[in-house]
């Protein structure tokens, strides 16, 4: 903006001078640039002194701009995004930054010298170079020049006067600083250093990265939990025990000695012999003889008397026998229906009495799938005949039916069902079980 003039006239208040209003406008102005060219307008407005033509656009300003902040606390307390491409001299450090994403600081050496070209001393050696390439030019390190490279399992050591090389290491049998008695050569793959009471040694790793166990656990017992990595599980025997170890083999046997009734090495059958049949032989001390029923043969166990009977089931040995059996339903509301079972009155049967502990209505049936089609059929409603209703009882109360003549019944679906299916309703009045016993002759076995 050009330099604007307040008109003043050519005598005072003549009324040719510029008015109040505008006279006040250019004096604005002109203060406005002034304050731009110093950077004097408050953080919200920034001086940006490069043109589009990368030329400085603050000419002629005699004022000093300062960039100086007195700690790098201060300077980071600046958002960089807002005073981007702005630089900064702080003094505590004595550098400069620059804002670009953040505030970025300027090499500079340790003692505020001029940077005029800077090299990585260390990146021979640090990035891409042996460890013999290094020297103490301009570090003040120990002198490492003419280290040598040395052979397979020495160290580099010092001699205390700055001068490093390799040496053969050798270690005492009384510490591991005396390297006066035992000469240690370069471990092979999986060894390494040990001390075997006497002397250090090289000595398989035992151990040392592989898989061991740092706790032995026993079910109801303290775990045994080892202290050390050189600590010893150590197996005792107890009563009746021998342990022998074997170490050519590496293993570890147990062996019972008990003797007597008492469960450790009792007299017991290693061998069962059918006539006729192979011998049955057991393969271990804690093996099991399985019995399995055959054709037309049960096997009943009694824990309690340590007994197992054996039943024949054959059809052509069985005797006709009268029966009775209670079965008690679940617990149904009143008018409710559930379907029962009767297992021991055989396939085929004659019928001699069904009796209820309370009002029910009992229906005998040859299969469950008449049992099934007949659930919606009312009470005083007669089955149609050949739809496999065996019998039906009702009653209002407890009670017992006697049938005279007997009725004959089966089981129709053999061999898939066994047992005679029953349905019956709770018709006491209140919610509960029902239980029926019937009564009758077993003509055949299931």
């Amino acid at each position: 903006m050009a330099k604007q003039t307040v008109d003043i006239g050519q005598a005072p208040n003549d009324g040719t001078g510029d008015p109040l209003r505008v006279a006040m406008d250019k004096i604005n102005d002109n203060t406005n640039e002034i304050y731009r060219a110093v950077g004097g307008l408050g953080n919200d407005t920034l001086l940006n002194m490069v043109n589009s033509d990368q030329e400085l656009q603050v000419l002629n300003v005699h004022n000093k701009i300062s960039f100086l902040l007195d700690t790098e606390a201060d300077l980071y307390a600046l958002s960089a995004g807002t005073y981007h491409g702005c630089i900064a001299h702080v003094h505590s450090t004595g550098a400069l930054y620059y804002a670009h994403g953040q505030w970025r600081k300027l090499l500079t050496d340790n003692a505020n010298n001029d940077v005029t070209s800077y090299a990585d001393s260390l990146a021979n050696v640090a990035y891409t170079g042996m460890l013999t390439d290094a020297n103490n030019s301009g570090f003040g390190l120990l002198d490492l020049d003419g280290i040598a490279d040395g052979t397979i399992g020495q160290v580099l050591t010092a001699n205390g006067n700055g001068i490093f090389e390799f040496k053969d290491i050798s270690l005492g049998a009384s510490a591991i600083n005396d390297l006066t008695d035992v000469t240690i050569t370069a471990p092979a793959s999986g060894e390494v250093l040990s001390y075997n009471g006497s002397a250090w040694v090289n000595a398989a790793a035992a151990g040392g990265s592989a898989n061991t166990f740092g706790t032995i656990s026993v079910a109801g017992q303290t775990d045994v939990v080892a202290d050390a990595t050189t600590d010893t599980l150590t197996f005792i025997a107890g009563t009746g025990m021998t342990i022998t170890t074997d170490a050519a083999n590496d293993t570890i046997t147990f062996v019972s000695t008990a003797t007597g009734g008492t469960g450790g090495a009792a007299n017991t059958f290693s061998t069962i012999a059918v006539a006729g049949q192979p011998s049955v032989v057991a393969d271990s001390t804690a093996d099991t003889l399985n019995l399995v029923a055959g054709s037309n043969i049960t096997i009943q166990t009694d824990t309690g008397t340590d007994s197992i009977t054996i039943n024949s089931t054959a059809s052509g040995g069985f005797t006709p026998s009268r029966v009775t059996q209670a079965v008690t339903s679940a617990s149904i509301a009143d008018d409710a229906e559930t379907n029962i079972d009767f297992a021991n009155l055989g396939v085929s049967y004659c019928l001699y009495s069904v009796q209820v502990d309370k009002g029910a209505r009992v229906r005998i049936y040859k299969d469950d799938a008449a049992r099934t089609a007949d659930v919606s059929r009312p009470i005083g409603t007669d089955p149609v005949e050949g739809d496999g209703v065996v019998a039906e009882f009702v009653s209002t109360a407890a009670e017992t039916f006697v049938i005279t003549p007997a009725i004959f019944g089966f089981v129709d679906n053999r061999p898939t069902e066994n047992d005679i299916p029953v349905r019956v309703t709770n018709r006491s009045g209140t919610t509960g079980t029902v239980t029926v016993t019937i009564t009758g002759l077993k003509l055949e076995d299931a």
